[in-house]
């Protein structure tokens, strides 16, 4: 068997199918994980973003990404047309509610080799933040970080467009990994993609969404969360005022990451799946 990974190419940034690819290679399944080019498939994988859905012979799914932003491109044919459909986080919006085929929750997750802390890397700013802004959604993400910095806490904005490496160099000048999710009503928050690729690096601190309460995480233990500005700046200075306990939750998060959130158990995932399909 081989599964097709049908994804649009990033020449900078890499996406889920670069990490999937990446982490089939490790495990051993280059050949059996593998990109879509053209032409007829058995098995096949569309990622979001992708330019064509491809339809396989046998079996396919789509891995919806950025679900809480209803794309246009998001389309309920394109599910109803699959045997599977993976989305990465359960803000679902009403127009898909309809679809009632087998719906997945897979989350996001981090390449272990990759995000990671740097050994003897100074850190720099109590946080920092390396993304998306300006835009009507990311208003949040701006009001907590002025928030956060008017409570004396240090900070950089390294803004965005970095390859994998330098993202996470970046990432490594904070103290603390602080995340403030994008806002798209009636959707307050999500667990991204950022959340795991911190994890791995730790300690995190992010606005809270009850799918954190699924990840096989411990608030308090392996991360923070917060629930309003008072919680965000509490749990702040706790992790900036005792530096050995912010280790001791980073290392604490960091092993989960590695227990439960790479992307070889999403590999693992996608080809359970696939064989739970072939059995019925």
């Amino acid at each position: 068997m081989k599964l097709y990974l049908n994804a649009c190419h990033n020449d900078i940034t890499w996406n889920k199918k670069n990490y999937l690819l990446h982490a089939a290679e490790k495990m051993g399944l280059g050949d059996v994980v593998v990109p879509y080019e053209h032409g007829e498939v058995d098995y096949v994988l569309n990622i979001e973003p992708f330019f064509n859905f491809v339809k396989g012979n046998k079996f396919t799914s789509i891995w919806e990404i950025d679900v809480m932003f209803d794309r246009a491109e998001m389309s309920v044919s394109n599910w109803v047309a699959c045997d599977t459909v993976f989305v990465a986080n359960s803000n679902l919006p009403d127009r898909m509610k309809s679809f009632h085929g087998e719906l997945i929750t897979m989350f996001q997750a981090c390449e272990p080799d990759m995000h990671k802390r740097v050994p003897g890397h100074e850190k720099k700013y109590d946080f920092v933040f390396s993304g998306s802004m300006g835009l009507e959604v990311y208003d949040e993400r701006a009001r907590t970080i002025k928030v956060l910095r008017e409570a004396g806490f240090s900070f950089c904005d390294h803004q965005k467009g970095h390859n994998p490496q330098e993202y996470v160099k970046r990432l490594n000048d904070a103290r603390v990994q602080f995340i403030r999710s994008a806002v798209k009503k009636p959707f307050t928050s999500q667990v991204e993609q950022r959340f795991f690729e911190c994890l791995a690096i730790g300690p995190v601190l992010k606005d809270y969404h009850p799918d954190l309460e699924h990840l096989g995480l411990e608030e308090g233990k392996d991360f923070f969360w917060y629930k309003d500005d008072e919680e965000m700046i509490t749990k702040m200075g706790i992790l900036i005022d005792d530096p050995a306990f912010a280790k001791k939750m980073a290392d604490n998060g960091r092993r989960k990451a590695l227990m439960y959130h790479t992307y070889q158990h999403r590999i693992v995932t996608i080809l359970e799946t696939i064989k739970e399909h072939q059995n019925e």
